[in-house]
């Protein structure tokens, strides 16, 4: 995995219906035990409100679903929308946990349950059960795909939770999201660029077009493309512009402004094809990541680096570099 990643537009739909608590209200979840699940402004990570689930137990957070011991968690009753679910199918949920205090240190587990039907309600097949250790401020929580396994299931439901967590330990949780798709991409709901809801604002499910490149699926340059970043120019300070008026009798000028111009970076990349055909279609898929007429209107690409304290995205239009240059007598290597 390389530090540096490329937003590749795709559809989505997003079956949560109050994904991030922007109703101002618990609508759809449930707090099971005696813990209490509340609308919070105190931290929020989209919009104004995230839920806040306060722990009255010292239960803990079992993978197996019992209807009486899982507690220390908060559950999204039907996460499947108005979509009916099959046999085989495939669903990923991710959200954004908070880590109070209280938590950091201790294990966060979101999963997904397939419920309804002759069989009592389980983990859907596969691995639909993520685990992470809580951080402080904001994390990223992705499951890996589940599938359904009873073929008379009715819904899925959506499960996060704190295990092992103490009497008064808080956890806030945002922008929950579960698709129908064997992997994860970013947050839809009608409030976000490229979204819109398919129902009632902020409580109904939410549709992100392919046309948009504010939302889709992160792809690593290096793992997915097979083009390594050997050398970044143009990353630090910007360039700047004096805007003068020279004295008509005394030497000099007079600095009226200092202007910020635009910035252009570039990214030296290589790669080694293994064969000619290999290097052509890595470079087929480079070039319609950064192509300005994937999507319309013209819109800006969106690079993620993740080599510094804070991950960074940023918006640029692609100038040049994939022209074409290969190096080698069977020409299986380029830089660009």
């Amino acid at each position: 995995m390389s530090y540096w990643s490329v937003l590749i537009p795709e559809a989505t739909t997003n079956d949560i219906s109050n994904p991030s608590f922007e109703v101002g209200a618990t609508t759809g979840w449930t707090a099971f035990g005696t813990d209490t699940l509340a609308v919070s402004t105190t931290y929020q990570y989209y919009g104004r409100y995230s839920g806040k689930l306060t722990s009255a137990s010292e239960y803990v957070f079992v993978d197996e679903f019992d209807g009486v011991s899982d507690f220390n968690c908060i559950k999204f009753a039907s996460a499947n929308g108005a979509e009916s679910v099959a046999t085989g199918t495939a669903y990923t949920l991710s959200v954004m946990l908070y880590g109070d205090a209280t938590i950091v240190g201790k294990t966060a587990r979101i999963r997904l349950n397939e419920v309804g039907g002759a069989v009592d309600e389980a983990i859907l097949g596969g691995t639909a059960t993520k685990s992470a250790t809580v951080v402080a401020g904001w994390q990223s929580l992705t499951t890996a795909v589940g599938t359904i396994t009873q073929a008379d299931r009715t819904s899925i439901r959506a499960v996060l939770g704190i295990d092992s967590a103490e009497i008064s330990d808080v956890s806030y949780w945002d922008g929950a999201q579960v698709e129908k798709k064997a992997y994860g991409t970013t947050y839809c709901d009608g409030d976000q660029a490229g979204c819109s809801w398919n129902g009632t604002a902020l409580a109904s499910t939410s549709t992100r077009t392919s046309q948009s490149r504010s939302g889709g699926r992160w792809k690593d340059l290096y793992d997915d493309y097979g083009f390594g970043v050997i050398s970044m120019i143009g990353f630090g300070m910007p360039e700047l512009r004096h805007n003068t008026t020279p004295y008509s009798i005394l030497p000099g000028s007079y600095l009226q402004s200092i202007k910020t111009k635009e910035r252009q970076f570039a990214l030296i990349m290589e790669s080694q094809g293994g064969s000619l055909t290999s290097l052509h279609t890595k470079r087929d898929y480079l070039i319609d990541a950064f192509k300005p007429d994937l999507v319309y209107p013209l819109q800006p690409v969106k690079l993620k680096y993740s080599g510094a304290t804070t991950e960074l995205v940023i918006s640029a239009h692609y100038l040049e570099g994939l022209e074409g240059m290969f190096d080698g007598e069977e020409g299986v290597n380029e830089r660009i």
